[in-house]
Order: structure tokens, then sequence, then C-alpha cells
């Protein structure tokens, strides 16, 4: 499993912990970001293409933090920058 850190909060994220931020209008209130911010959401479904699908059944390419909730730049996970480590044996 990929193990990244926040690039904001410096907290380490294992990608089945990931969130992703919500496209949908609709879908707003964040527990850290107050009730205007769009919803971050653990992904439970997938676009055929692999992106995470909101819970109003949009596609959601935008991942956040779990902890801080920051927007991290698209392709986090696949670049893998500093501060990654695959604990795959």
């Amino acid at each position: 499993m990929l193990t990244l850190t926040c690039p904001n909060c410096g907290t380490s994220v294992e990608s089945a912990n990931a969130r992703f931020i919500s496209e949908s209008p609709t879908l707003l209130g964040d527990p850290i970001l107050g009730p205007d911010a769009p919803l971050r959401f653990r992904p439970v479904k997938f676009t055929a293409g692999g992106f995470p699908v909101d819970p109003a059944g949009f596609e959601a390419t935008r991942p956040a933090c779990p902890k801080c909730r920051a927007e991290w730049p698209v392709g986090f996970w696949s670049t893998a920058p500093h501060g990654a480590d695959s604990a795959d044996a």
C-alpha cells in the first residue's frame, strides 16, 4: 500500500484512507472546513477509468488530506513525491 505525507499538515496517509473532494454543487459541508466547503469523502465507487465517484454520482478527481482536508494536486498519488513509501512486500 502506498503511503504519502500531506504537504500541508505532514500527516502520513495510506492510499486506502484518501479523501476526494466532491464535484457536486449540492454536496457541501465538511466537519473541519465548515458548511460552505465541498464535501471530502472516502470513495467507495469508481468509474471505469478508475476515478472516484462522489455520493451524488459526479466523478471526483481532486484528492485531499483526510486530516486537514487540504486539496492535493491532481495526480498526487500517482507521482509519489518525496515522503512516499510503498509498503508492498
